[in-house]
Order: C-alpha cells, then structure tokens, then sequence
C-alpha cells in the first residue's frame, strides 16, 4: 500500500467486511520465504499476456543473475549493482508474488463463485 499505517488500513477493511456479513471467513496463509519459492514463470506468464508494456521491468526485476548499470547524469557516474534481483521482502516482492498467484486465485474464484479472494503480502494488497 506504500502506507506507514498500511496494515492497520487492512486489518479495519477486513474487519468491516467481516461485520457487514457474517457469513465470511478469513483465512490466513503465512509463507516463510514466499517470495523465494515461488518460480518465476507465472510471475512472467500473468505480466507478458495481460501487462505487456511491464514485462522488460518485470524481467529486471525478477533477473538472478548479477546486474551492473552504470548512468551518467549532470557530469556525475552513478553506478548500481543487483546481485539477484529482487530480494524477499523487496518493495516489489509481495506485488510480483501476488502475480504469479493469480491464475490460480482466478480459477479457484471461478470454480467456487461465492468466494471472495483478497491476496494480502507484507501489507501489500491486490485483489483479483
């Protein structure tokens, strides 16, 4: 959410919902090192067919190998250096995650339709 209260901001939404029915359940799933075991290719697969102009960055992103880029702006060299690309607990890391869940969460949305699905990583949300 990029909020310095941004859990707490979570935390209100799903107690509302939960008040305005009854009805729901939540449940919480926990990986350790989510990020890290997750393979790369759905991340890749949801971004090349559904936000095309995003796949080079993702592709950055998600690089392991190392990366070496050096700019040059206003007579200054600025040189800057990945060793593996996004790590665990990156700002990117819960919004690339939540990515490469998506098909699954869409099919298990569609196949029991009365289910509301909310993907919620280090207090980053994206709902599909």
């Amino acid at each position: 959410m990029g909020a310095s209260v941004g859990c707490e901001v979570v935390a209100h939404l799903v107690r509302n919902r939960l008040e305005a029915d009854p009805s729901l359940v939540v449940g919480k799933v926990d990986c350790k090192n989510a990020f890290n075991e997750i393979h790369k290719e759905p991340i890749l697969d949801v971004i090349r067919d559904e936000l095309l102009v995003l796949l080079s960055f993702a592709e950055l992103l998600l690089n392991m190998a190392p990366i070496h880029t050096v700019y040059h702006n206003n007579h200054e060299t600025i040189v800057h250096e990945m060793d593996q690309g996004t790590p665990q607990s990156g700002s990117m890391s819960s919004a690339l995650f939540n990515l490469g869940q998506t098909r699954s969460i869409r099919e298990a949305s569609r196949v029991h339709h009365h289910v509301t699905i909310m993907l919620i990583g280090d207090c980053s949300c994206l709902s599909v």
